[in-house]
């Protein structure tokens, strides 16, 4: 079924109360409406077991709160500041790794049942890498 710009969408999940208060703030400050769910939860047991704290937003917006979101999120590289996609050339890659302990725990499980063990990965052809 086709999501409705009027359909609310999670846009990210996230590990720490912190981390998803940060990407609330800056989708408020960019005037997208959003809000946050699972924090009292995911505080009282972990994010593996609540699913971590949801960012939600109107799909209408997801393209944009995407690209403000995840820009945080770039790697970087000695040469031109970015890292691209050895694969497709692309700047458009994300971390793979968390920086948290809960995040950690939560890759490395996620990294031995789906096989996810590159550090980056594309968000145009999909392709993981680095080490």
């Amino acid at each position: 079924m086709k999501e409705k710009p009027e359909d609310i969408i999670v846009l990210q999940r996230f590990d720490t109360v912190i981390e998803a208060n940060i990407a609330r703030t800056k989708l408020d400050a960019y005037g997208i409406p959003c809000f946050l769910t699972e924090e009292n939860l995911t505080n009282m047991t972990t994010p593996i077991l609540s699913g971590g704290i949801r960012l939600h937003i109107f799909a209408e917006d997801a393209e944009r709160a995407q690209q403000i979101v995840i820009g945080d999120k770039l790697g970087k590289s000695e040469e031109d500041g970015i890292i691209s996609c050895p694969q497709c050339q692309s700047k458009k890659i994300i971390r793979n790794r968390s920086d948290t302990t809960h995040g950690k725990m939560t890759q490395a499980i996620v990294g031995f049942l789906l096989g996810l063990s590159k550090p980056y990965y594309c968000q145009n052809c999909g392709n993981e890498f680095g080490g």
